[in-house]
């Protein structure tokens, strides 16, 4: 998780410090428009991404990041003489440091190392289909083209010292949610040759949630032959169990029960609790049980998520429509006629809504750090208000941390503990 975040100069105007509240885990940037709401999210993906490139482009003097075991990362641009204009990258050097903590709180190691505007200029190249000059680079949006080509693991540009900082920087699992989210871009080789077509995220979810059941089953089987294998070992070793009919018949109820949520999902419906008590075989059935309970804890936290998610949409939208998952069509959306309703087909609000609370339920785990930029686009009134709170059960739930820009006072919905006003914190910094 991260800590802090200092930004000196950013644009040549602005300098911030921005604390990260450990307690609720949710922190929300507000201001006027162009004081950098979205650049701070963006300073923090491109950090956790590596995407060391896009510090030459930006616009800035010194930043720090402060993470929550200590370690920390500075980030400095020096300019080749006190006449070059800061906006001109070619004229920069970037450096960072990288200051790693080890478990007794101390700086065991520093590692220094600079990017020169040679460094953007060849990992450009790089990406490229045909070679490019500064001169044509400066018709480039450099910015756009590296986001969409470039890639850390291929980055052989990068000095050795930047392993450590790298190499540290990966172990953290984070996510970056853009404000324009129903649409993106895609080649589309087979109709059109090599040109970009736009696709809609909604219809991604469907396949990504399909996988994801497919990702489970695979570990549910496995599961399943690690515990049937050894079935007869068990049976053998345990030949006293303290189980009489009255505990026999809870615990198979309770199982019960969570199959036939499970099996609505289309979950483990091979399985069955079908055998009634026999004291001279308790031992086996109590072993079977077990095992059959086992088998299920596999599923337990994509059903927890898939609850959640349920529920969070289902308590906003859909206007007479129904959410459905399950593991055969991922997702569907049913009218109150039972006509399937596509995807794509929805307004742009229930497109939003089920695109963000996806990417914050399935898309991410314990120690996550999300970006999230305007999550109140295209949403009514009503879901903006109740939106913050399903966020901070989803942070809570999941341990992640969650880092929003927002211009909605509805979204805020009076919890302005958890807000950072950027102008407020530029006039602080004065």
């Amino acid at each position: 998780m991260i800590k802090n975040i200092k930004v000196e100069n950013l644009y040549g105007l602005y300098s911030y410090f921005i604390d990260f509240k450990k307690s609720s885990k949710v922190t929300i940037l507000t201001g006027p428009n162009g004081y950098g709401k979205t650049t701070i999210l963006k300073i923090i993906h491109n950090i956790l991404n590596c995407n060391l490139w896009y510090f030459n482009i930006l616009v800035f003097s010194k930043i720090q990041v402060v993470f929550e075991d200590d370690c920390s990362i500075v980030i400095s641009k020096i300019m080749a003489s006190d006449k070059d204009d800061i906006h001109n990258y070619e004229t920069q050097t970037v450096f960072f440091k990288f200051c790693h903590v080890n478990d007794s709180n101390t700086v065991s190691n520093e590692y220094i190392f600079s990017l020169s505007a040679n460094y953007l200029l060849r990992t450009v190249r790089h990406s490229s289909a045909g070679y490019r000059t500064m001169d044509m680079m400066k018709g480039l949006d450099i910015e756009d083209h590296l986001t969409r080509n470039y890639s850390f693991e291929d980055d052989s540009a990068l000095p050795e010292d930047s392993k450590a900082m790298t190499s540290y920087l990966s172990s953290y699992n984070n996510l970056y949610v853009k404000e324009q989210r129903i649409q993106y871009e895609d080649l589309d080789v087979q109709r059109y040759g090599r040109h970009l077509i736009n696709r809609y995220n909604v219809d991604k979810i469907v396949d990504d949630i399909k996988r994801l059941f497919a990702e489970y089953q695979d570990k549910y089987v496995k599961k399943c032959q690690e515990i049937d294998s050894h079935f007869v070992e068990e049976l053998l070793r345990n030949d006293s169990i303290e189980l009489n009919e009255e505990r026999y018949n809870i615990i198979a109820l309770r199982i019960k029960d969570i199959l036939g949520f499970y099996h609505e999902y289309g979950i483990a419906e091979d399985l069955k609790v079908d055998y009634t008590y026999n004291e001279n075989f308790k031992v086996a059935l109590f072993l079977y049980l077990q095992g059959i309970s086992d088998k299920l804890s596999v599923y337990h936290l994509l059903f927890v998520k898939m609850m959640m998610f349920v529920k969070m949409i289902d308590n906003k939208m859909l206007s007479k429509k129904t959410i459905k998952l399950n593991a055969k069509d991922g997702l569907r959306i049913l009218d109150d006629t039972n006509y399937e309703v596509p995807l794509r087909k929805l307004s742009s609000g229930e497109q939003n809504l089920i695109i963000l609370y996806f990417n914050l339920i399935f898309k991410t785990y314990k120690g996550t750090i999300v970006c999230l930029d305007e999550p109140e686009n295209s949403m009514h009134v009503a879901w903006q208000k109740s939106m913050l709170e399903d966020f901070k059960n989803i942070a809570k739930e999941f341990g992640i941390q969650l880092i929003f820009a927002s211009h909605s006072i509805d979204f805020v919905n009076d919890d302005w503990d958890d807000c950072v006003d950027l102008y407020q914190a530029l006039k602080n910094h004065e």
